[in-house]
């Protein structure tokens, strides 16, 4: 009892196949990420990435950085939400965070941070060590109220980039279609 899909053998062999696979599978999840309070750690290429990704949910930002790259300083003049503490991390700077980011080019203060967060029981993506996550960040593809949101369990980033990109060319194509069906009830309302 609890297969979805009967006796199908194709989904029983895909079912034998992920049980026998090394790498741990990560449960997608969809949290209400608004008004609640994210910390991501670093001011480069890769926290100023999350940041923009994180503003689409809704959330209160705090970047923690001495310094933030131009793209990330772009991001704090169109938001908020952002905050930018102008420093280094602290031990206690994730206290009261529901996520945290860790993404600076430190590996010692990324580690430190992952390993504080763990002991609090914080979401944390450790942005150069998969294994000191509890979550991975995942690409993500939006149409509307529709998200889509795509990971490779840390083991291969372009791919799941890749397959963002085909979700969202799927969501295009939807997209032109409803705009399509609108266009043909006008002209037959025009026509009555």
């Amino acid at each position: 009892m609890g297969k979805i899909y009967g006796n199908d053998s194709a989904c029983y062999a895909c079912e034998r196949k992920v049980g026998m696979m090394k790498e741990q599978l990560y449960f997608p999840i969809f949290v209400n990420l608004s008004e609640k309070k994210v910390i991501v750690v670093g001011g480069g290429a890769i926290a100023a990435r999350r940041v923009r990704t994180l503003l689409l949910f809704g959330c209160e930002i705090i970047v923690i950085a001495p310094n933030l790259n131009d793209s990330m300083k772009l991001l704090f003049g169109e938001n908020p939400k952002l905050i930018w503490k102008p420093r280094v991390y602290r031990q206690g700077d994730c206290d009261g965070a529901f996520l945290v980011v860790a993404a600076t080019n430190c590996r010692q203060v990324n580690q430190e941070i992952g390993q504080e967060c763990q002991r609090k029981g914080i979401f944390v993506s450790v942005a150069d060590r998969k294994e000191e996550s509890s979550f991975y960040f995942p690409a993500i593809a939006m149409n509307g109220p529709i998200v889509a949101g795509i990971t490779s369990s840390g083991t291969n980033h372009k791919q799941a980039a890749q397959a963002a990109e085909e979700v969202r060319n799927c969501f295009a194509h939807m997209r032109q279609q409803e705009e399509k069906k609108v266009e043909k009830e006008i002209e037959r309302c025009e026509l009555e």
